[in-house]
């Protein structure tokens, strides 16, 4: 099951998979509530709690989601860049993060954005 946890009016600030103890528990805990909805995504709680309502991201969000995939592709490459990596191997990945660090520059939009192939052999 999925959470929306939020105060009552506002747009839910957490969407996570629990089961019903643990939801419980979190409302008691935040001092918020938590509705239950059918899957990830932005939500709007009713002011009574008790429904949440989906609501389209804003462009905002649209591009912070943009930037926290880049942001998770970058470091799981990090090590490409030690000293002790091939220089052709670096090579290769360096020219694919640039292109990871150009995508907010290079697309107008979030639906736009293309995401570069990493390199072979080092996924």
């Amino acid at each position: 099951m999925y959470f929306a946890l939020g105060a009552p009016g506002q747009n839910a600030r957490l969407i996570w998979q629990a089961s019903a103890i643990e939801q419980a528990n979190a409302q008691l805990l935040a001092g918020e509530v938590a509705v239950e909805v059918p899957s990830v995504g932005a939500y709007l709680l009713s002011e009574d709690g008790l429904t949440a309502s989906a609501v389209e991201p804003s462009m905002e969000d649209l591009w912070r989601d943009v930037r926290a995939r880049r942001q998770g592709l970058l470091t799981a490459c990090d090590w490409t860049q030690f000293p002790d990596v091939p220089e052709a191997t670096r090579a290769a990945w360096v020219a694919y993060r640039q292109a990871l660090r150009d995508i907010t520059e290079t697309y107008a939009t979030p639906a736009a954005v293309v995401w570069p192939q990493a390199p072979a052999g080092g996924e």
